[in-house]
């Protein structure tokens, strides 16, 4: 048992020693190099809808906020790692030289690109925000409202929710759309208020500037007898 405990701290010492003088290998120009080569990598993600079935529950349920990260531009000198759950992304020399991996949650990806030989050093770091799902949009309550109207029932919302928010969010929209179809239909009776008095107006102009014309000429003859009848006082 001796001589096995010895062996195997003999092999993790010379592992570790390959290591060590792999890394001093590595000199500034190295590090340089590999640097402008992480930062040209992309990291992209897309929705991976999964479905599940509860078996105490005997229910199916749909996760929405899945995602596969996809890394492209890597080599066999750089790997990517996820830092939350310490999943690392090699590249398999596949023909689009992408490497996906799914079963991501929503949240923030911090993901680093780091060397493959020279002691894993970290060459470029970047973030990325997986969006986390708003399942209130599917509730009931926002049946045939479109996120675009109430915020709250769109599928990405990112803001505070719970059932009661949502249930006074959704009521104050329906009041509003009401209050909206009252203010339209009173428009709409003064709209036609006014059509109908400039249709009376078009369809008898010419009656009216004959009545104008009288009453002018009425009132002038008026006028010029009260001057002339007080000229002869």
């Amino acid at each position: 048992m001796k001589i096995t405990k010895y062996l195997l701290l003999i092999i993790c010492l010379l592992t570790l020693n390959v290591n060590h003088v792999y890394a001093e290998s590595c000199d500034n120009e190295d590090i340089l190099r590999l640097k402008k080569l992480a930062r040209k990598v992309e990291i992209t993600y897309e929705q991976d809808i999964q479905q599940y079935y509860e078996d105490d529950l005997q229910e199916e349920f749909t996760i929405y906020d899945s995602y596969i990260i996809s890394i492209k531009g890597l080599t066999k000198e750089i790997y990517g790692v996820e830092m939350d759950l310490l999943i690392r992304f090699f590249n398999k020399e596949s023909e689009e030289n992408v490497v996906s991996l799914p079963y991501f949650g929503p949240g923030i990806r911090k993901i680093e690109i780091r060397s493959v030989n020279c002691n894993d050093e970290v060459l470029y770091t970047k973030k990325i925000k997986l969006p986390k799902y708003n399942y209130y949009s599917q509730d009931p309550l926002c049946e045939g409202i479109s996120g675009e109207d109430l915020a709250v029932c769109d599928e990405w919302y990112s803001g505070e929710l719970d059932s009661v928010i949502l249930e006074k969010k959704v009521e104050q929209y329906k009041k509003s759309l009401q209050s909206n179809k009252s203010e339209t239909k009173e428009e709409q009776t003064i709209k036609t208020k006014i059509n109908n008095t400039l249709k009376f107006l078009l369809d008898n102009y010419v009656y009216l500037i004959i009545g104008i014309v009288v009453i002018v000429i009425i009132t002038a003859i008026i006028i010029f007898a009260k001057r002339k009848r007080s000229d002869l006082e």
